[in-house]
């Protein structure tokens, strides 16, 4: 792949993230707006993530066939998803517009994703010591937030940026131990965890309420530090079972 088409590849995944991101500002305002309940407010935000979780696998398949295909279309649908937000219809409008958002954020990530790192690989045992850490700020940022005081909430915001700039490493890894014409399928189910947190999270915090929002975000920060723990410990068996093939 040549420079000038990586570069494409990258400023096209960044409008994706772009129009994605500057939705979540809005929500407060439409929910006013549309006088939408708790329920409907994280139906609404769940609906992308729900969205991209069911296209995460069909996109994986297609782009291991059809890649330029696959490119073209995340466009469109971005395109007709924003046009119908834009319009501030009524509630069933604004859910098939996240909808196609959702569509056409999958379609660019996990053809985008597979254009990108298809034709690249490294080395993926420092990558499992990068995931524990990731998961270490994931998991402490989740369970800051929960406790919802405003000095602990943006503690737990810089953390949870933090290790959301890691999000690339499984795929790295996923990538050492995988065929290239099987890399797009196993991106999308990469993906399909991805986006099934994305859908989930909302639509819990939006049907158990303000009050409980704060424990359960908790205790998937818990779980997070658990899964690092895990992830840690495998890291360091697999870096001494590689190093003791190395030693004569």
């Amino acid at each position: 792949m040549s420079g000038s088409g990586t570069a494409l590849l990258c400023l096209m995944v960044f409008a994706n993230t772009v129009c994605v991101g500057a939705f979540g500002p809005l929500l407060p305002e439409i929910a006013r707006a549309q006088s939408l309940a708790d329920w409907q407010l994280g139906l609404l935000a769940g609906s992308f993530g729900f969205a991209r979780m069911i296209a995460d696998v069909p996109t994986g398949l297609l782009a291991g066939r059809r890649l330029g295909t696959s490119l073209a279309a995340a466009p469109a649908l971005l395109v007709a998803g924003v046009l119908l937000l834009w319009s501030a219809g009524p509630f069933p409008v604004l859910v098939v517009g996240r909808v196609l958002v959702g569509l056409g954020h999958s379609f660019g990530m996990v053809a985008g994703l597979t254009a990108i790192l298809l034709d690249q690989r490294g080395a993926a045992g420092s990558m499992r010591l990068m995931l524990s850490a990731v998961s270490v700020c994931l998991g402490f940022g989740a369970f800051a937030v929960g406790l919802g005081s405003f000095p602990f909430v943006v503690a737990g915001c810089a953390l949870l940026g933090v290790g959301m700039a890691g999000w690339m490493f499984p795929l790295g890894v996923i990538r050492e131990h995988t065929e290239s014409r099987l890399f797009a399928w196993r991106t999308g189910l990469y993906r399909v965890s991805v986006d099934a947190a994305a859908f989930l999270g909302p639509v819990v915090c939006g049907l158990i309420g303000e009050a409980h929002t704060g424990l359960f975000v908790s205790a998937v920060g818990v779980g997070a530090i658990a899964t690092s723990i895990g992830l840690g410990r495998r890291a360091l068996r697999a870096g001494a079972g590689e190093r003791a093939v190395r030693s004569p």
